[in-house]
């Protein structure tokens, strides 16, 4: 009873967090995934993970925007990137240890500064202001917290955004 709510919670936060990474890969890549594979995949994966007494996963928007702007296209670059990963943690771990800090900060500051639709600020004025505040409100939380808490404390804000316009006046 304890920790089934939790659970439940972080596999759809997971979920969420894979949908929206493979819906930005079908922006950047002009191509069409298969959302329904991608969800299947990863609660086996996860199911597996779980087994075997590890940790359950997702896909990561910062990782996969590294891996596009590298040229990966494929499966393959995804699993290379992964088992590259776990090489370094293994092997270079000392090495790794020695990059400050700074530097892998600058790293996620282009990889945001990349991911951003800068475009987007020019149709701000067209929007309407309760749109515009929950777009800011999900920015925010996104910088504090991570994207998929985000874009769930965004849906919440816009639903009851909706309930209290269509809501008759008192």
């Amino acid at each position: 009873h304890i920790i089934a709510p939790y659970a439940i919670l972080m596999a759809l936060v997971g979920l969420l967090e894979t949908l929206l990474t493979l819906n930005l890969t079908d922006e950047i890549t002009e191509s069409r995934g298969f959302p329904d594979r991608e969800c299947v995949a990863l609660g086996a994966a996860n199911m597996v993970s779980g087994v075997f007494g590890g940790m359950g996963g997702c896909a990561m928007i910062g990782q996969t925007v590294i891996n596009l702007s590298s040229g990966g296209r494929g499966r393959l670059s995804g699993g290379v990137a992964g088992v590259m990963i776990l090489l370094f943690i293994l092997c270079l771990s000392p090495l790794i240890e020695r990059i400050p800090l700074a530097a892998l900060v600058g790293v996620m500051f282009v990889v945001s500064q990349q991911t951003f639709a800068w475009a987007s600020l020019r149709v701000l004025n067209k929007v309407p202001l309760n749109d515009v505040l929950v777009i800011i409100a999900v920015t925010v939380i996104t910088v504090f917290t991570d994207l998929a808490t985000a874009v769930l404390c965004g849906i919440i804000i816009a639903a009851l955004n909706f309930a209290w316009q269509q809501a008759p006046p008192p």
